[in-house]
């Protein structure tokens, strides 16, 4: 990675590092055409280290961001990703569970855990 800015607190302020860089010159695997973005293009939250207001929209679920409790936000999320995961692959629960790396029994554990049903259908059935 290429760093081309530090913003450093007033005073003075010494920077040291030591390392050993290897590099095979060729262009980065993941995204060769990655480009970088300009410290003005980026939001004031990111720039000035803010906490990101995350709003909830009353049209989508709930994901648990807004949650001031952790447990709360994880199962909310929890809830959320795999409703979401479900309805992608037709509520079918071994395809599901090995698109998301689950075992199939892991995951109809989660779902009798968080209380997930597939709508219209009383119990859990898996097709």
């Amino acid at each position: 990675n290429w760093c081309s800015r530090i913003v450093a607190p007033a005073g003075r302020m010494r920077l040291s590092a030591d390392g050993v860089v290897r590099d095979t010159g060729l262009p980065d695997v993941v995204a060769p055409s990655a480009s970088q973005h300009a410290v003005e293009d980026l939001p004031a939250e990111v720039v000035h280290g803010e906490a990101i207001s995350v709003k909830h929209d009353g049209d989508q679920p709930d994901n648990g961001m807004g949650e001031r409790d952790f447990r709360e936000a994880k199962r909310k999320f929890e809830v959320a990703y795999l409703m979401r995961q479900l309805t992608e692959h037709r509520w079918n629960v071994s395809r599901t569970a090995a698109t998301i790396g689950l075992h199939r029994q892991s995951l109809q554990e989660k779902l009798r855990e968080l209380g997930i049903r597939r709508p219209g259908r009383e119990p859990l059935e898996e097709e």
